[in-house]
């Protein structure tokens, strides 16, 4: 089915269709900060469009070109039930929506485990003989601590991408800056690093600490499809940073 987007590489230049800009103009009341699951397949599904929307609109601006003729390595650190893992592998391999890419691996870690195996489930596939679902070979998920990455020698050791989602400054300074610059260490020459955020507060000092770190802060925006929640000033995906690898944050903000 012809969803409106298309898909040339090296990076994708993705035309948003009328129904997925049309998403942020309704709020679904049921989606809290909690920490349970998105309520069914339709809640999913939005969240999903709303994070592609944003990438489709913003990460052209930075210049960036998936590598070609090799794997794109993209780690989503802190990925908690990686619920994007879906959108990650699909953007960055050049496809329309909704059809991953084999030529991406998306490599997640998260603290908790309980989230980890719901991140396996949420990018598994339905297996029919086997009446299950499987993990997908393009995706791998470590119960682990980011804050000392090289614990893990199945992540890779270059990124062209990584993802942190909903990042957490204000509940631990030391820990996020931390996870922060293990993160820009891993970050290739000309790959690019994603950090959003919940609320106007955090983002501010997410944006302070950025700018004391090697990297540069390419972009800094409110993010127009970001979801609101019920609590006022909060939304999903709120504020986007994207940095790249430099001596200090000292790029051209866009």
């Amino acid at each position: 089915m012809d969803n409106g987007f298309d898909s040339p590489k090296p990076t994708p230049r993705i035309t948003l269709s009328s129904e997925l800009q049309n998403i942020t103009s309704t709020t679904d009341p049921s989606i809290t900060l909690s920490s349970q699951d998105l309520l069914g397949p339709k809640e999913l599904g939005d969240e999903r469009k709303r994070f592609w929307n944003m990438l489709a609109l913003l990460i052209p601006m930075t210049g960036y070109q998936s590598p070609e003729h090799r794997t794109v390595q993209v780690l989503d650190i802190a990925c908690g039930k990686c619920r994007e893992g879906f959108v990650l592998s699909t953007y960055f391999g050049g496809n329309r929506f909704g059809n991953p890419s084999p030529n991406v691996l998306v490599s997640g870690i998260d603290i908790n485990p309980d989230d980890i195996n719901t991140a396996n489930e949420n990018n598994s596939s339905y297996d029919i003989d086997r009446k299950t679902r499987v993990p997908m070979f393009n995706y791998q998920f470590i119960n682990g601590d980011a804050t000392n990455l090289d614990q893990y020698p199945q992540l890779p050791q270059t990124a062209d991408v990584f993802v942190i989602r909903h990042q957490q400054i204000s509940s631990n300074e030391v820990t996020w800056t931390t996870i922060f610059q293990q993160a820009i260490d891993r970050l290739g020459e000309n790959g690019i690093g994603i950090i959003t955020s919940f609320s106007d507060v955090e983002h501010d000092m997410l944006i302070g600490k950025l700018e004391q770190l090697h990297c540069e802060v390419v972009m800094n925006k409110p993010n127009p499809h970001a979801e609101p929640t019920e609590t006022q000033g909060v939304s999903v995906d709120r504020h986007i940073a994207i940095v790249k690898k430099g001596s200090l944050a000292s790029g051209i903000l866009i």
